[in-house]
């Protein structure tokens, strides 16, 4: 048993703080197309839910005992664009109600506030991608998320990536936002890339398509971007091959409301290039010197 004592002093204590940084590349042909389509036409590694409200990526078959969730994808609009003669019409108010609930949090009178670009102009629709914890760990690190976007071409056709949308979280590390509750969050804006050069009008390089937050794991991307305009999705596929807006800033119409969540999240995923960004495991520790 110890008979002598020591009081420590603060010289004696010594807390470090360290920052792990993993990469996670995410290519779009594990998104969509790697996996033999299974009933329904919808890929293996997709899963997909009786109330219809979202939609879950794995990496490996979802019924594998590999398998790894990557991410979950929903949509959803304010009640500015709310009608009752919409496909699923309450379900994607309630789903864009409850992120923005979740993420923005309530104004001054007690209402929900709306998805808003950095300028104040409001975002009444929304794709939404919720990473998992196994891929995001403590955080998504600011200024390293990158994801790809077909702008133009058929859904299932190699063309529909001639055209590609750029998204990053730039300036991410000094112009990030602390005033939502789960977090701080970044700005993303958008870039053209791809033979094109017309992709984009030369005013349209970084407009805000959406938002990361870091701590969350999640991100909102307004769901006008890249998105085919005035046209019925109706198959599993997310859409028969035609023509697609090359605009980012276009609303869309009947792709949004007249097709369900699960055939506008199919049509998201087809256009998904890659995604990558860099998580963050933060590890403290204290050392005590005797």
């Amino acid at each position: 048993m110890a008979t002598i004592f020591k009081t420590f002093s603060s010289t004696d204590i010594a807390s470090t703080r360290t920052l792990l940084h993993e990469a996670i590349p995410i290519t779009g042909s594990i998104i969509s197309g790697t996996y033999q389509r299974g009933e329904g036409g919808t890929e293996e590694n997709i899963k997909n839910y009786s109330h219809g409200m979202f939609q879950s990526v794995f990496d490996y078959p979802f019924l594998s005992s590999s398998a790894n969730q990557i991410f979950d994808i929903t949509v959803g609009y304010s009640s500015a664009i709310s009608s009752s003669a919409y496909v699923q019409n309450t379900k994607k108010v309630n789903l864009y109600n409850q992120m923005a609930q979740m993420l923005n949090g309530y104004d001054h009178t007690g209402s929900i506030k709306k998805f808003q670009t950095s300028g104040g102009v409001d975002q009444d629709a929304m794709v939404f991608i919720n990473f998992s914890r196994l891929l995001t760990k403590d955080e998504v690190k600011k200024e390293s998320y990158i994801m790809t976007f077909a702008s133009g071409g058929d859904w299932d056709s190699s063309a529909k990536f001639t055209n590609l949308i750029t998204l990053q979280d730039l300036s991410g590390n000094s112009n990030y936002r602390v005033d939502s509750p789960v977090g701080e969050y970044g700005f993303l804006l958008s870039q053209s890339a791809g033979s094109n050069s017309n992709n984009f009008a030369s005013g349209d390089n970084h407009v805000e398509i959406g938002r990361v937050y870091y701590q969350a794991g999640i991100v909102a991307l307004t769901a006008s971007m890249g998105m085919p305009s005035g046209s019925q999705v109706n198959d599993t596929d997310g859409g028969s091959p035609g023509s697609f807006s090359v605009n980012p800033k276009e609303m869309i119409n009947n792709t949004l409301t007249g097709s369900t969540i699960q055939v506008f999240s199919n049509a998201v995923r087809n256009k998904i290039n890659k995604i990558s960004f860099n998580n963050t495991t933060e590890l403290n520790s204290t050392v005590y010197f005797c």
